[in-house]
Formats: structure tokens, sequence, C-alpha cells
């Protein structure tokens, strides 16, 4: 499961963190800005799934990885490959 790291750009942005801390909510309004125009928080649910997105014209990979143990190996896999990392908790 998860995204291959051999077909990742150079340029990825890995968003990790613990289950339940705002990882998905983050990913969604950076990678929908008019819809974060608002000040409310996209909806989201507990991610069973990698999100992965192209942004600022291809110029960066974002990557949202759930913070379920049973995705390790892929949070792994994913920093990796990655340039930088956004570790995001909740306060």
């Amino acid at each position: 499961s998860g995204t291959s790291t051999i077909s990742q750009p150079k340029n990825t942005v890995v968003i990790t963190g613990p289950m339940g801390s705002g990882k998905t909510s983050l990913w969604c309004h950076l990678r929908f800005p008019a819809t974060s125009a608002s000040s409310a928080a996209p909806r989201t649910q507990t991610s069973m799934a990698i999100n992965a997105a192209h942004m600022d014209e291809g110029r960066a990979y974002l990557v949202d990885v759930p913070g379920h143990q049973k995705f390790r190996f892929d949070r792994d896999t994913q920093l990796k490959a990655a340039r930088a990392v956004v570790f995001v908790v909740d306060s």
C-alpha cells in the first residue's frame, strides 16, 4: 500500500505525525486553498490511505501519511524519499 518512492519527485514534502493531529486538514488547506479561505477547516476523517498531490505548478509533491501504526512502513518509505518533513502535533 502507499505511494512508490520510485516515481516520487525529488521535491517531496511529507506531512506526518500522530493519529488525529490534523495532518489531513493541513494537506486539504494546502491542496485546496480556495476552500480554506474561510476560517472553518474542511471536514476530514481519520485517513486510511496516503494523500498525495503535485503543488505549486509541480514544484512540490505534498504527501500526507496516516498516523496509524499500521502505516509505519509507508511513512518510513516516504520519509526516505522526502526533501522536507512537516511534523504535525495537536496542541
